[in-house]
């Protein structure tokens, strides 16, 4: 697959955004940028650990956070078999790699994963879509199959430390004009007391049109997505699905035929397959002036692509 490359073109996000009846934010990661807290929850679920897995726990992620290992945003993890695994935009795995980096023998590939496969949160199939999962991951290999009291812990830290929720300057302005000719809606996998809670951190609660909270995504998400489009009276291909998270966010958006917009500071390594559905920017921030202009030209919202 050729890498996707990053488009910063003015013309592209214009046409992109152009033709779009209906914008679908994810929230975590998306909406705001700060990423300590994935360092808080790894350390937690670290001391969590047998003091014995401490160090090799610690060790992987730090090869996985500097790129130096197999599992990178955007792949799988099969616990069942201890591999890595990389999927296509219908998840059906294409390459496969040992723990140590060893790539495996295509036949053996499809031998063993001869369907899509499907990841579930408490599956042995993990989609590392975001930097949550990177520790999950770490912590699943060492032992450690539930992380759930770590996860809530650091959510919890995130409410009350002002410096890791900032709001994104001018992004919630720009979020409400655009909401008057084209709705603007949050899908999460948060809880509805814990997304509110962090909209009105952001200063973004008054400025979106609906939040639809609990969306257990990846494995819902196209299912969410679809009633989304229905409850707003907008055909998938007019949609937007805009998120850091290409597996929860993007990859369901697009087989549904809505198109979508990656969110990538960086962290996103695995190879896309070039789509004129799909763009992919560096942050949120780049959307503001295109967010802008739908809500000053109303007509935008009704272009048809």
């Amino acid at each position: 697959m050729t890498r996707c490359k990053e488009i910063n073109a003015e013309d592209a996000l214009l046409q992109t955004l152009s033709g779009v009846s209906l914008i679908v934010y994810d929230l975590d990661g998306t909406l705001y940028e700060e990423h300590r807290h994935f360092i808080y929850y790894a350390e937690l679920i670290r001391d969590g650990l047998p003091e014995e897995r401490q160090a090799d726990y610690w060790r992987d992620l730090e090869l996985m956070w500097s790129n130096r290992h197999p599992l990178k945003i955007g792949r799988v993890y099969d616990a069942d078999r201890d591999l890595v695994l990389s999927v296509d935009e219908h998840m059906r795995v294409v390459r496969a790699w040992t723990w140590k980096g060893h790539t495996l023998d295509a036949n053996i590939v499809t031998k063993n994963y001869p369907q899509p496969i499907v990841c579930r949160m408490d599956g042995p199939l993990i989609a590392v879509g975001d930097g949550w999962w990177i520790p999950v991951v770490g912590a699943r290999r060492h032992g450690l199959l539930d992380t759930r009291q770590y996860y809530v812990q650091t959510k919890e830290r995130l409410h009350h430390t002002p410096e890791w929720l900032l709001p994104i300057p001018g992004l919630a302005a720009a979020i409400q004009n655009a909401g008057v000719s084209v709705p603007q809606i949050v899908a999460t996998n948060s809880d509805r007391d814990d997304a509110e809670a962090l909209l009105k951190r952001l200063g973004l609660f008054d400025a979106v049109d609906g939040l639809y909270p609990s969306c257990n995504k990846p494995t819902d998400a196209e299912k969410w997505f679809q009633r989304i489009c229905d409850d707003w009276g907008v055909p998938p291909h007019r949609a937007l699905s805009v998120g850091d998270n290409y597996l929860n966010d993007v990859m369901p958006a697009l087989r549904l035929g809505m198109r979508g917009l990656l969110i990538d500071g960086g962290h996103f390594h695995e190879a896309l397959t070039p789509s004129s559905r799909l763009l992919r920017v560096s942050s949120v921030k780049q959307l503001i002036p295109w967010l802008k202009l739908l809500g000053d030209d109303p007509t935008r919202s009704t272009t048809q692509a």
